[in-house]
């Protein structure tokens, strides 16, 4: 029995219902247009995880997770791998790792190209009540080593009304601190993520004095229930200036 099979035989054999309750980390899939990628918070698009908690180099975390009714029975969700997995080097993502990362559920597996290009992976079924509940197993292949590293993937579904989701980040460490890799997704945060230009903020369908009101409070260290960065004008500080950016926005000036 080879080491994939013999890991989801051992955790398949912990609870009957192991795969039934969302874990701690699940990307949280949620529809409108389009597949959203989410956190506990509201929408996220870079996620992190730890490889070599339980086996080296190795980890089924994050797992993906929505709730019933959010696909359509008979449909089936699957993923694209959009570049090669990359390295960190102390100050950017810009090394291509010389360890590719395979993703694997059973029997199917797909790995991480070593020379940039789309990787087409493959699809798993909707369950029967519209729920999404999956975990693909993320291995480290040799030469393996520690460091931090970052996948960039994208999810789609078979049925054509719902369009792919963004790209989204899962940064993995391996072996590193803390430090390093609040680091390494504070650079994916800066360099990768789009800026948002949108004015409703607390998104309840309007842009007016509710959403600086919001502002107000997010700054003031209240719930961001939205998941909004609150540097509006991505100067490096959530402050009165975002406030200033903000209404001018609203006013119909154009994106900071």
């Amino acid at each position: 029995m080879n080491l994939r099979v013999l890991i989801s035989t051992c955790f398949a054999a912990l609870s009957p219902f192991a795969t039934a309750q969302p874990h701690h980390g699940d990307i949280r899939l949620t529809v409108d247009d389009a597949i959203r990628t989410n956190d506990t918070d509201g929408p996220q698009r870079i996620f992190a995880s730890e490889l070599g908690a339980v086996v080296p180099d190795y980890t089924d975390e994050p797992g993906f997770v929505s709730a019933p009714g959010t696909f359509p029975i008979n449909s089936r969700v699957g993923f694209r791998i959009l570049d090669s997995l990359r390295l960190w080097d102390g100050a950017s993502f810009e090394t291509i790792s010389s360890a590719p990362m395979e993703l694997a559920f059973s029997t199917l597996s797909r790995t991480t190209p070593q020379t940039p290009h789309i990787v087409d992976g493959f699809s798993l079924p909707v369950g029967s009540n519209g729920e999404w509940h999956r975990h693909l197993e993320f291995s480290l292949l040799p030469p393996a080593g520690s460091g931090v590293y970052l996948l960039t993937l994208s999810l789609w579904s078979s049925d054509p009304a719902i369009g792919p989701s963004d790209p989204f980040w899962v940064v993995f460490g391996n072996g590193a601190d803390a430090p390093t890799l609040d680091a390494a997704i504070g650079w994916v945060r800066q360099y990768l993520l789009p800026p948002v230009c949108d004015p409703d903020l607390n998104q309840d369908g309007n842009t007016d004095q509710d959403d600086v009101r919001y502002l107000v409070d997010v700054i003031g260290g209240g719930s961001n229930s939205t998941g909004i960065d609150p540097d509006v004008n991505h100067d490096g500080n959530a402050d009165q200036d975002d406030l200033a950016s903000l209404i001018d926005m609203i006013g119909g000036g154009g994106c900071p």
